[in-house]
């Protein structure tokens, strides 16, 4: 488990973004590449690593970030420290539902954190609050995240993206809308998310309408392939040899959606 802003910068050697807005002339654009917590489905670093080996055909080294990124308070909070840098695509892989994704999935950070608001209001003889489940899941980046005044101090900035910048969601989900949240009774806890904002739009349309860029994003579940003699395959075994890996949806394709 890692521990402080849970940041690691791979290309840029533990600079932080101010470092590297130094570094880079004003008004470059480059790629910012996010992962969270694979679990099942493996090191989702794996993934990002092989998508910064694709993106090298257009960008420079120095123009492509990947980051761990396992907590929805430092994904605003990273975002915010740009400057001059301005991010022309931001990939993110993880693992999703409808409404939010779970950047930081079964780590223990997030699954404490969940605990203990939950055996909270259990001591307090209550039933939790909208309000508690959302600053509890700390792993978890959910529509009602962009509706914080966290979140809206980062709207007011127009300079973070560049005007054609596109943004994609790779893993479960993301798409799908209308999203509800149901408990085990008589446990009480994703239902107080269903008290406020409904219906909820899919995280790949709320990030879309928030950043006001397009934002691609899944409505099955999805899968890993490998990129093998040039072709993309789903092998039971990751091969020894092979040009990439990626996830892809299990029906269809990564879809778009458009700001409102």
């Amino acid at each position: 488990m890692m521990n402080g802003l849970n940041l690691i910068v791979s290309e840029a050697q533990g600079r932080d973004v101010s470092h590297l807005d130094i570094l880079l002339q004003v008004k470059n654009k480059g790629i910012l590449i996010f992962y969270g917590n694979g679990a099942d489905l493996g090191d989702f670093g794996q993934f990002a690593e092989s998508l910064k080996k694709e993106k090298l055909k257009k960008y420079p080294k120095e123009k492509i970030i990947v980051v761990s990124m396992q907590n929805k308070n430092t994904f605003f909070e990273y975002l915010s420290k740009f400057k001059t840098f301005q991010i022309d695509e931001l990939h993110v892989f993880s693992h999703a539902a409808g409404g939010g994704l779970y950047l930081g999935y079964h780590n223990n950070e997030s699954q404490v954190s969940r605990t203990n608001a939950y055996n909270q209001s259990l001591q307090l003889k209550r039933k939790i609050t909208y309000e508690e489940v959302v600053e509890a899941e700390i792993g978890a980046l959910l529509t009602d995240d962009y509706l914080t005044s966290k979140a809206l101090k980062l709207k007011k900035r127009n300079d973070l993206f560049s005007a054609n910048a596109t943004i994609k969601f790779w893993g479960c989900n993301s798409g799908i809308s209308n999203w509800t949240y149901s408990d085990t009774p008589p446990a009480y806890y994703w239902s107080a998310l269903n008290t406020k904002n409904t219906p909820k739009p899919s995280i790949a349309q709320a990030t879309a309408d928030f950043f006001q860029r397009e934002t691609f994003g899944a409505t099955s579940g999805s899968h890993i392939e490998f990129l093998v003699n040039g072709k993309w395959e789903i092998l039971k075994k990751q091969p020894k040899n092979h040009g990439g890996i990626r996830l892809h949806p299990d029906k269809g394709n990564y879809n778009s959606y458009k700001p409102k």
